[in-house]
């Protein structure tokens, strides 16, 4: 298929006076554009992933760099063949990372390029490689050596970081990566608050290290193997089944047999999501959509 759409990932610390009033100008700006995706904007910046049609991928990017103290925030791209999210989503969040408790920015990591992350990685030193995604992402793949998160949400993260403290202290070094790089910001700053003096983070996020080293250094190249048919597969998928929605991993022949749903017994459930194969590992619409669209049919 051709590639027709760029996904964008974004976000920046920045304080925003006005968020609400920024919301609106965004949404805006973006819905004329046709883009689709998610933002979160705050007092405390922004954050985001969105996909555009490739035509507008300058436009969009000189929109997002012209705001006052956000000229220089980064923007990670990767091409895709449809457009990654089924709508447009720009509200506000007052915290940009889920988290019960505010965290001091003023203190973090070191950052690493991923050719520095590379070489530590790789080196002889005493470290822990921590994985700052959940624990099903780490199942997918992971840098070498990292250990699995006993983490299902980022709230998980304050207590994990207790428990690596007691098992190795805090005079090793401390090497952290997450997808995009925000949630590293986060979990640098609190690992330092906790008494860990050599903290690195991996600039730009595992996204960021793929465009730039690729898959040296990865254990599993991104690929796990569906429970059903052991065929490889890096794609997970909410089951169809709303009384379970449970995260699972399947390939496309998988998916289509079981039409969306994790096993036969969610099959026959008396709540299952229609499910579209067009639309491939995008989320499911929610239940309530259905019936209106067949009412206004």
């Amino acid at each position: 298929m051709p590639i027709n759409f760029l996904m964008l990932a974004f976000y920046k610390f920045a304080p925003i006076e006005a968020p609400k009033v920024l919301i609106k100008e965004f949404k805006s700006f973006f819905e004329k554009l046709g883009a689709k995706g998610r933002v979160y904007i705050s007092e405390e910046g922004i954050n985001g992933q969105m996909s555009v049609h490739k035509d507008d991928l300058e436009e969009a990017k000189a929109y997002l760099n012209q705001m006052k103290g956000f000229e220089e925030m980064p923007i990670k791209l990767q091409p895709n063949s449809v457009h990654g999210f089924e709508k447009l989503i720009i509200k506000y969040r007052e915290h940009l990372v889920g988290l019960k408790d505010p965290v001091d920015l003023s203190i973090k990591g070191e950052y690493l390029k991923p050719e520095e992350w590379k070489e530590l990685l790789e080196s002889d030193e005493d470290k822990i490689v921590i994985d700052g995604r959940n624990d099903y992402e780490w199942e997918v793949g992971h840098f070498k050596g990292a250990e699995k998160p006993p983490c299902k949400t980022f709230r998980d993260f304050p207590e994990y970081i207790q428990k690596i403290k007691e098992k190795h202290g805090t005079d090793k070094k401390v090497m952290m990566s997450c997808t995009g790089g925000i949630r590293c910001e986060l979990l640098s700053s609190m690992m330092i608050k906790e008494g860990f003096s050599n903290v690195y983070q991996l600039e730009g996020g595992v996204i960021n290290y793929g465009n730039t080293v690729g898959s040296e250094g990865w254990d599993g190249k991104l690929f796990v193997f569906d429970d059903t048919c052991n065929a490889k597969s890096d794609t997970y998928y909410n089951c169809a089944n709303m009384d379970c929605n449970k995260l699972f991993l399947a390939c496309a022949s998988c998916i289509d047999a079981h039409q969306g749903c994790c096993s036969e017994k969610c099959m026959t459930a008396p709540r299952v999501r229609v499910y579209e194969p067009s639309k491939g590992n995008l989320p499911f619409r929610k239940w309530y959509r259905y019936f209106e669209d067949k009412s206004a049919s």
